[in-house]
């Protein structure tokens, strides 16, 4: 089949274009075109139409009304309240698998399985010699600009103020790394790390990668470090797949989904401290749990079901 795949693509997002390899792995005979916009012409050109993966169904989708070829989402972030022409789309969609169980119930035809990321059968632990080294994950997505409400400004200072402290006590004895996931016109994650290093009393201490950055790149900053701080959900799902323990700092479900169903550190955004922050440190010692490398393998095997039961075996 010729499959547009509609997302998040395009953009500079490390973690977005990653679910590309994963719908090529899984559906390996279709014919696959991704893009972040919804042609007028699709309906002639394409047989089928997805959506997925990512965290974007509140959104008015561009078009997405006018598709008259078969629909279906894979790996999206499931929402309570999606927008119109998203919810026309899921009520006629062939397919919906959600990553997160909080608006699974509400379709009678979803699925809940793991990110796409996590697929992947390519992506196992590299064997790179660990250093004394921390990598941080931001995102930009958390900065105020513009006509922003009073409340997201003043949470966003406070985490900086506090999380500088964490992080500058932590440079003493760790090389930081200050890695971006996203770059582009609109988010670009270096902006957040500049106004970190611009709180920091020793910013000397700090690595600022500043050039957009390749998938490997990504993996080898991860897998050489001792332990993750993100902000971003794909840090987490590729410190769990790279088996390096993970701090996670949350400001949406997504993470706090995972989280709890992993048992694994978590942080939020919205009131962290020095306590709560070394609660998480803490419990790093109990990161890789069995639970967890069992639902790296179970991912693999229902993605493959999945993929399967799409191609009609």
């Amino acid at each position: 089949m010729k499959v547009y795949v509609y997302g998040w693509y395009g953009q500079g997002n490390l973690g977005d274009e990653a679910f590309k390899e994963s719908f090529i792995r899984l559906w390996p005979n279709n014919e696959f075109t991704f893009s972040n916009s919804i042609p007028t012409n699709i309906n002639e050109i394409y047989d089928a139409c997805w959506i997925g993966g990512g965290s974007f169904l509140e959104q008015h989708i561009p078009n997405l009304e006018y598709v008259n070829i078969p629909i279906s989402f894979f790996g999206v972030g499931s929402s309570l309240s999606p927008s119109s022409s998203v919810r026309g789309a899921l009520e006629k969609a062939e397919h919906i698998v959600f990553r997160d169980k909080t608006a699974a119930e509400c379709w009678p035809k979803a699925k809940v399985l793991s990110d796409l990321v996590f697929a992947r059968e390519d992506l196992i632990p590299l064997p790179m010699a660990k250093k004394k080294q921390v990598t941080i994950f931001l995102n930009d997505f958390l900065t105020p600009f513009g006509k922003v409400m009073e409340w997201k400004a003043l949470s966003y200072y406070w985490y900086l103020q506090e999380f500088t402290k964490i992080i500058d006590r932590l440079s003493a004895t760790h090389k930081i790394v200050l890695f971006p996931m996203c770059i582009n016109h609109r988010v670009d994650d270096r902006r957040i790390a500049g106004s970190l290093i611009g709180r920091s009393e020793f910013p000397h201490r700090y690595e600022w990668i500043l050039e957009h950055q390749d998938e490997y790149t990504l993996r080898k900053c991860i897998q050489e470090s001792e332990f993750v701080i993100t902000q971003r959900f794909h840090g987490l799902v590729y410190s769990l797949i790279a088996e390096v323990p993970c701090v996670t700092i949350t400001a949406h479900d997504k993470f706090a989904s995972l989280c709890r169903h992993l048992q694994l550190p978590l942080v939020d955004f919205y009131g962290i401290t020095d306590a709560s922050f070394g609660k998480a440190m803490g419990d790093l010692g109990s990161f890789m749990s069995d639970r967890v490398i069992e639902y790296r393998k179970e991912s693999i095997l229902k993605w493959k079901t999945m993929a399967d039961l799409v191609n009609g075996f």
